[in-house]
């Protein structure tokens, strides 16, 4: 009797849980750095790296068992989020994926390079108070994780030639920041629309 009414138990949890699942796991959330001794680490380290490349040594130690796409789709999600501009999500993704896939694929498919160069993507890893390096350490959105990770493993799977278009500029990041800081011709071909208002891409054939 106590075995019969463990297995119903059992099956009320998993049929009665409010949290859903898509068959492959798609929509699954990644893990989570959110222990403060372990942000301290990492900020830690960024300050003691500041001016050299080990600066993001604390990320890449906290995520060494990333896969690629989920190392990228971590990026992808960060960098969306801090557009602040949330209702266009659908539209940003694509942009932050093609800019940071070409930047891969110049690099010979190395992502750690790509998302640990510093000082390269400092909405998402360097730490100040507009900051989304929280975004980077804990997704916690299933829909844009989702997106995000499922852009990611497409864009790794691609192998088309990479475009120059390797830099974007968020214009509602941070109110400090009202100009590009760069003169570089602009992709008008990828973005589009009022997306423009939130994020523009621009060409850098010099990047290596």
């Amino acid at each position: 009797m106590k075995r019969i009414f463990a297995i119903v138990s059992s099956l009320f949890i998993a049929v009665g849980s409010s949290v859903s699942f898509s068959s492959d796991g798609s929509d699954r959330l990644p893990h989570c750095v959110s222990e403060v001794r372990d942000i301290e680490i990492i900020k830690n380290k960024i300050k003691l790296n500041s001016k050299n490349d080990n600066k993001y040594d604390g990320y890449k130690e906290a995520f060494a068992s990333d896969s690629d796409a989920e190392l990228m789709a971590r990026l992808i999600y960060a960098e969306t989020k801090a557009t602040k501009c949330e209702k266009l999500n659908s539209s940003i993704v694509p942009v932050i994926t093609k800019v940071i896939s070409n930047r891969v694929k110049t690099k010979k498919g190395d992502v750690k390079a790509v998302v640990f160069e510093r000082d390269q993507f400092a909405s998402s890893l360097n730490i100040y108070s507009e900051s989304n390096y929280k975004d980077f350490l804990c997704p916690n959105d299933s829909k844009l994780w989702a997106m995000a990770l499922n852009e990611a493993s497409e864009a790794l799977a691609d192998k088309a030639t990479p475009t120059a278009t390797v830099n974007y500029f968020l214009y509602k990041h941070s109110a400090r920041w009202t100009k590009e800081p760069w003169s570089l011709d602009e992709d008008t071909s990828l973005v589009k629309g009022s997306v423009r208002d939130c994020i523009k891409a621009f060409k850098n054939p010099g990047y290596k």
